[in-house]
């Protein structure tokens, strides 16, 4: 099967920018001794030591040849040191993750091996590879091993990205706590963004922390820009220089609304169209890269409603005396309305008024009086008094849960939190890891 060449080539033109990018994610890092600049690699030897165990240059030199891979980029002249040192860092750090993962089984006395994925999911990941670019894992390897990589190489970044990251998720599983008030918060968010558009978004983003800080990551952001301009891939990138989860899957965050968002992110993401990638997108600890794929337009849609009223008997034929009358006074009663609980309290003073529960209904199924009054308000809000053939009303929305595609139960929900904290997890603990080890480069002789 014909590979896609558009996944491993670039123009000079878009290579010739990858030194800022790779400088950018190479920033200094906090009590670690930091790696200078490397030295263009002439023989085997040793690369960097950390704490007391060697990468070698061989190593070296086939980690910069998987990531020019990867990514598509070209090496040149220009950029090779550069290149060097990115994929020294990433060495680095999965040298740490496995001396983190033997470190825990020796703590647990488990069996040499027990934290590790097996075989067989590493062939699971490497399948994924290959059908991404129209291979089989047969024809990927052979591909592989035609560029001078071997597929130990693969192998080993793959089974030390993936046990790490299960060992990750399944020390604090049950760590982390996610209150009913927090779903409820996110719940409350969620009926309110129902009326604004969602997301699908792809994501990039570069840790200050790796980056040396946030004007570094914007840096390495822009570069990135540049480099797919020219035909780089968006989840190359993201699998080899983001710092969140999403990055196993090609940077690939799944639809998300305004709520579920950072505020940064969203009102860029209003600007964007369809295919477009944003300008980076400076937060508080990095920047982001969001490609926005589709949009789905947002909207008061079906949704399910529990309503309170307050009411005023007013026959069919009553005077427009009396009809103005019961509006001043249900008009008095919402200016008194501060949400659900005050509905008691906001009817006191209406003479004949009757505070009921009218329960819970969708709001497609609703009579067309209520309908008209209920469709534009969200949770705690109060209509204006409405006229039916029985009396007059204002009916209040106490909750609102939408309804139809693309609305998360209560435990997609609780699984959305959970995933924002292991993310905030998992890039707190690698940098506690690169803080705490002993890293150094031999000089070049």
């Amino acid at each position: 099967m014909a590979c896609n060449s558009s996944v491993f080539r670039m123009s000079a033109g878009a290579a010739l920018g990858l030194a800022a990018v790779i400088a950018g994610l190479t920033g200094a890092r906090a009590q670690t001794q930091p790696v200078p600049k490397a030295a263009p690699l002439l023989s085997e030897s040793v690369a960097a030591i950390v704490d007391d165990e060697a990468i070698t240059t061989y190593a070296l030199k086939q980690r910069m040849q998987w990531l020019v891979m990867t990514t598509g980029i070209q090496p040149t002249a220009e950029n090779q040191a550069e290149l060097q040192r990115e994929a020294l860092y990433a060495l680095i750090d999965e040298r740490l993750k496995i001396q983190e993962l033997k470190r825990q089984e020796r703590q647990r006395k488990l069996k040499p091996g027990d934290l590790f994925a097996d075989d067989a999911d590493v062939n699971e990941m490497i399948k994924d590879y290959a059908s991404q670019n129209n291979m089989n894992p047969q024809q990927f390897v052979a591909m592989l091993q035609s560029r001078g990589i071997a597929e130990k190489t693969m192998r080993d970044q793959v089974k030390t990205d993936l046990s790490y990251r299960r060992w990750i998720n399944g020390f604090y599983r049950n760590r982390i706590r996610i209150s009913d008030d927090k779903v409820d918060a996110m719940m409350r968010e969620l009926a309110d963004a129902a009326s604004k558009p969602s997301y699908l978004i792809s994501e990039i983003f570069i840790d200050a922390a790796r980056a040396g800080s946030v004007d570094a990551a914007v840096t390495a952001g822009t570069q990135m820009i540049g480099l797919l301009q020219q035909n780089a891939r968006f989840d190359n990138l993201a699998r080899q220089y983001s710092s969140l989860p999403s990055a196993a899957s090609g940077g690939d965050a799944g639809w998300l609304s305004t709520a579920e968002l950072e505020p940064e992110v969203a009102k860029v993401l209003e600007t964007l169209r369809p295919g477009q990638v944003a300008p980076p997108i400076r937060t508080s600890d990095g920047a982001y890269l969001i490609m926005l794929r589709e949009k789905r337009a947002g909207g008061t849609g079906s949704a399910i409603v529990n309503l309170r009223q307050i009411a005023v008997n007013l026959p069919a034929d009553a005077t427009p005396q009396q009809v103005q009358a019961a509006q001043n006074q249900l008009a008095n009663a919402k200016s008194r309305f501060s949400g659900c609980p005050t509905l008691q309290a906001a009817a006191q003073g209406v003479r004949g008024a009757e505070v009921s529960d009218l329960g819970e209904a969708d709001i497609k199924d609703l009579a067309p009086a209520f309908k008209e009054a209920v469709d534009k308000l969200q949770a705690n809000q109060i209509s204006d008094p409405v006229r039916t053939a029985v009396g007059m009303h204002l009916i209040a929305v106490c909750t609102r849960t939408p309804t139809g595609a693309g609305v998360l139960s209560r435990d997609e929900v609780e699984d959305r939190l959970y995933g924002r904290e292991i993310a905030m997890i998992q890039r707190r603990e690698i940098r506690n890891l690169r803080n705490a080890a002993t890293i150094t480069q031999p000089q070049a002789r």
